[in-house]
């Protein structure tokens, strides 16, 4: 065509260039591009705004101003950088839309390069061009006896039925697709698919355009850039390209073959729509920053929604560029599983720090080269008396213990780790004014020459259980030397009908000599050997019943009376009984 039959919308400037043209087709002057804009029909004047603002994937198409004059928008001009500045609009001439376009179509379905299929509802071929038979090399006959899903790759039934709803929705897709040829070989292909309805059924309108050439030279520049070798050596990752300036963003791969978007390329804001909220603003940033400083292995994390659930993935993004344009090429590793690790083991942290805390203790790993303690959360408030995050020397360690515990402790801990002896030992801390008792436990591990590496163990808050012990001991040897001061005979017995203690009158009274007596049972013979009762029937009642009772035994010219009194403590719970004997 002659250039004087064109126009040039001017980005730059934002203008309408060589409007004199139209002098002689339209009477009424075009002041601006926002007087020819308002000027188109509705729907025209939305695919134009888009075209112009970098968010349409460039067709070529017919627009229509003030009803009557047609423009076939036919290309687009980009800056070295590739941002679009200009687009080019053929005039065309009012006679040149009277052709019939059904005789037009019939005339070029099957000289043009593209291949045409028309696609039922249940996958059939029901049309087929001669390109088309050509690229594939089927006769028309043995392709429109076949369905889609036969001859694509990766093609599955229910992926083919999303994208015909996809087309219903949005009126066309454009993507790539591998077919097959009758010999099995693989033919990488562009499709544009769009929503065809015919006889109130919904079909699929496919144009094949052959890439092998574009594919291969694709595949070189990759490598030239060193980008297809980290694509296409991640098998187990998935890509997705994302073309500038308009931002379109192409699927490869099984990154969401759920719906369908293999091969698949939809705008920028139908990924984003995928993207959890709270990560929308991280992959902005970081597609800016790839964008603005055209960086290469550019890492950031987001959540994709994906199998029902958010799926999270560690993007790897790349700027590449060629005379074709610009574009990012991003590829996803999914970390879901390892996510989900690290959440168990936070959880599992925290289980451990509270239950630390709730049982008073703490575990520690001590080095033995570098003389140090590696502690848990808990450690620093165990031996330091404050939160310490950061290690502990042994000197310092042994800074807050009791100055009567020091030599002890130094002695054990220097054998636990030279000697291979358990260390097991109660020791006393100091916290300013307050002492507490710990259990110190370990285990040494060495290396294969015997020599020690570092040793593992915990440390235990005991000051409640010692100082009980401590009481207990106290009350015990206090007991027993009130018992022993009486002057009448006691045996104490615990609940468990084990003898504690049978104070020197006791002993002589009831004849103990030799034979030990550590048993109820052992007492009951000694009774039975020795004694006899006037009331015999009340003898097992003595040790028996929660009650106080008495009963007389006999030994000869000696008579005694035995007194059982019941122990209980505060709340009432038995504890054993005391058995006092006097002579009568």
């Amino acid at each position: 065509s002659n250039l004087h039959e064109y126009l040039v919308v001017d980005l730059i400037h934002f203008d309408l260039l060589f409007k004199e043209r139209l002098k002689d087709l339209i009477h009424t002057p075009i002041p601006s591009l926002e007087v020819f804009i308002d000027g188109l029909s509705e729907e025209d004047s939305a695919y134009f705004i888009e075209l112009i603002s970098g968010r349409y994937v460039f067709q070529t198409r017919t627009i229509v101003y003030d009803e009557k004059y047609h423009f076939s928008v036919e290309k687009q001009f980009k800056a070295s950088n590739g941002q679009l500045i200009g687009i080019a609009m053929r005039i065309l001439a009012l006679e040149s839309m009277s052709y019939d376009l059904s005789v037009i179509g019939a005339l070029v379905v099957n000289h043009i390069k593209e291949g045409i299929a028309i696609i039922g509802e249940s996958g059939a071929i029901e049309f087929s061009n001669e390109m088309l038979q050509r690229i594939l090399n089927y006769s028309r006959a043995e392709l429109e006896s076949k369905t889609i899903t036969e001859i694509s790759m990766g093609l599955t039934q229910d992926i083919f039925l999303r994208n015909l709803e996809l087309s219903k929705q949005h009126g066309s897709l454009h993507f790539e697709r591998v077919y097959l040829t009758k010999e099995g070989h693989e033919v990488p292909t562009e499709v544009v698919a769009m929503y065809y309805p015919m006889d109130q059924k919904d079909k699929l309108l496919l144009v094949v355009r052959d890439i092998s050439d574009k594919f291969i030279y694709k595949k070189r520049l990759l490598d030239s850039q060193s980008r297809y070798a980290q694509i296409f050596e991640s098998l187990q990752d998935d890509v997705l390209e994302i073309k500038l300036p308009e931002k379109s963003v192409s699927f490869y791969r099984e990154f969401d073959s759920e719906k369908g978007l293999i091969g698949m390329e939809i705008s920028f804001l139908q990924w984003l729509n995928g993207i959890n909220d709270r990560d929308r603003s991280i992959v902005y940033e970081a597609v800016d920053i790839i964008t603005s400083e055209k960086s290469a292995n550019h890492s950031f994390e987001y959540r994709y929604f994906r199998n029902n659930g958010w799926q999270w993935y560690r993007a790897t993004g790349s700027y590449i560029s060629s005379d074709e344009g610009a574009s990012i090429i991003i590829i996803n590793q999914n970390i879901t599983e390892i996510k989900m690790l690290k959440q168990k083991l936070v959880e599992s942290r925290s289980i451990i720090v509270e239950s630390e805390k709730i049982a008073s203790m703490a575990h520690w790993k001590f080095n033995v080269l570098k003389n140090i303690f590696t502690g848990s959360e808990t450690f620093g408030t165990l031996v330091l008396g404050e939160e310490v995050l950061e290690d502990v020397y042994l000197e310092r360690f042994a800074e807050n213990i009791h100055p009567s515990d020091v030599p002890y402790f130094e002695y054990k801990f220097k054998r636990f780790i030279w000697n291979a002896e358990r260390l097991d030992i109660i020791i006393r801390l100091q916290h300013y004014s307050r002492t507490t008792f710990v259990n110190l436990i370990g285990q040494v591990y060495y290396d294969d020459d015997g020599i020690p590496i570092y040793a593992i163990g915990s440390i235990t808050d005991v000051t409640e259980k010692t100082l009980a012990k401590q009481q207990f001991e106290e009350s015990r040897l206090l007991l027993e030397h009130v018992v022993e001061q009486t002057a009448m005979g006691t045996v104490v017995i615990r609940h468990n009908n084990i003898i504690e203690k049978i104070n020197h009158v006791g002993l002589e009274l009831l004849d103990i000599k030799n034979a030990p007596i550590n048993h109820v049972d052992d007492l009951k013979t000694h009774f039975r050997n020795k004694f006899e009762f006037y009331y015999a029937e009340s003898f097992n009642k003595l040790f028996d019943i929660n009650e106080t009772m008495s009963i007389t035994a006999v030994r000869g010219d000696l008579a005694l009376k035995l007194t059982s009194i019941p122990m209980t403590d505060s709340d009432g719970h038995y504890l054993g009984r005391i058995v006092n004997v006097e002579a009568l």
